[in-house]
């Protein structure tokens, strides 16, 4: 039977040469439950309150393991600044966001590494050092909605995560800052694979070029509405395009487009509900 985890400290992380070669390699890498609260607690001995509460959910929990997905730094920077910009008028829901996103943008290194915790009340997300030797921030939020894409009412089919997340990389390299919000709810996903819809480049030209054209202050904040629209309008009416949805916990709707036969991503937009 599994000890609870009450007790058991690692108070240093030091891997053999060889598996610091793979984790170098690995764009993702597999934490035992171990790791994961030795990382946490050394946030919760620095003053995140995120991870102070976290270790009180987990002390009779039965953690095993959690996924570390590796990011570039400004680009957590650039997510959690606009996820902390959006829920400005509901600060309840979260711990240490402001801090986290300040964090990130503070942070040297290139890419980092974050994962993610389901708890009793709240998904904890931490950003560790690429080597994962040594944690750098948390944060925390309650009150998580069902992702409405889950019931999948209408979907023509689906496509792997893993894929859907490597189409959104060739967008993020390309200047798309809606790519990145659905890059990291993509990562937060426990699903394998994600629904996909057939969509009109006429209909969401139009759709999204009358959002883009409203004068009036935006009550909810968008990120890459107007461009979305004109990509659209480039695309061919007779050329198939199929459209995933994703939905974080910080309120944003992401939609990202694809051609017919899903292997390639046209363009992505992001808005707050």
């Amino acid at each position: 039977m599994r000890r609870p985890l009450r007790g058991r400290r690692i108070r240093k992380i030091i891997f053999r040469p060889d598996v610091r070669q793979e984790m170098r390699e690995n764009q993702v890498l597999e934490l035992p439950a171990e790791m994961l609260v030795a990382l946490i607690r050394q946030l919760a001995d620095q003053g995140w309150n995120s991870s102070q509460q976290a270790l009180e959910d987990l002390k009779d929990a039965d953690l095993r393991s959690a996924k570390a997905h590796r990011v570039k730094s400004a680009s957590v920077a650039g997510i959690y600044e606009l996820r902390r910009d959006a829920l400005a008028t509901t600060p309840e829901r979260t711990m240490d966001l402001a801090r986290f996103a300040a964090k990130a943008r503070e942070e040297e290194a290139e890419s980092v590494r974050l994962f993610r915790l389901h708890l009793t009340t709240s998904l904890l997300l931490c950003m560790i050092t690429d080597d994962a030797t040594r944690a750098i921030s948390s944060t925390s939020i309650t009150g998580i909605e069902v992702d409405p894409t889950s019931q999948a009412v209408g979907a023509v089919g689906e496509i792997a995560t893993s894929h859907a997340l490597e189409l959104c990389h060739t967008l993020v390299r390309n200047g798309w800052r809606s790519a990145e919000l659905i890059s990291q709810a993509l990562t937060e996903t426990d699903s394998p694979s994600t629904p996909v819809w057939m969509a009109s480049a006429r209909a969401l030209a139009h759709e999204f070029g009358e959002r883009a054209k409203e004068t009036r202050p935006r009550l909810r904040p968008t990120t890459d509405l107007e461009r979305f629209s004109q990509e659209m309008c480039r695309t061919a009416e007779s050329q198939p395009i199929k459209v995933f949805h994703v939905f974080d916990a910080y309120g944003w709707h992401g939609i990202c487009a694809l051609s017919g036969d899903q292997n390639r991503a046209i363009g992505s937009v992001a808005m707050k509900k």
